[in-house]
């Protein structure tokens, strides 16, 4: 009989000597609030140039003047019939069609390091093309049927 306390005994020990080396209860992770976060202003650049809307350029006077093969490294198209530079732009007229005009700026401004960005109608038949450059000027070039011509204009990057 004397050996059940003693059982006991080395049972409790046991137990202790074990019990230290059981692993440590770890806290249970809490929640935390993470902020939702806050709204940003984008990235701001200036422009180089605000493209003029459809009834702006239909105000805008045809040219009379001889029309240049070449504006600010720009190519004019050939068959120009007149135009005129004015201000940090340059307008001219032909009697190309809208198609043939955008088929001949996506073209030639592609072979000098341009992209077609976007492009576009308006509700008077008007057509805008939209070229950006590596260095991120922008040019739009803007095409109105007017008086049996199509007036081309052309903003400068």
């Amino acid at each position: 009989m004397k050996k059940i306390p003693f059982l006991i005994l080395i049972s409790a020990l046991l137990i202790s000597a074990c019990a230290s080396f059981a692993p440590e209860p770890t806290a249970a992770p809490t929640q935390t609030a993470t902020p939702i976060p806050a709204a940003t202003e984008p990235p701001t650049s200036t422009p180089t140039a605000i493209p003029p809307t459809a009834t702006e350029v239909l105000e805008v006077p045809l040219p009379v003047g001889t029309p240049l093969e070449e504006w600010n490294g720009i190519p004019i198209m050939p068959g120009a019939i007149a135009g005129e530079e004015e201000d940090d732009a340059y307008r001219f007229t032909t009697a190309a069609t809208i198609e043939e005009i955008k088929a001949y700026y996506e073209f030639e401004l592609i072979k000098l390091g341009w992209n077609l960005m976007a492009t576009g109608t308006d509700e008077n038949g008007g057509t805008m093309l939209m070229f950006i450059k590596e260095s991120m000027a922008v040019m739009p070039i803007s095409i109105i049927s007017r008086d049996d011509v199509n007036l081309v204009l052309i903003v400068k990057p």
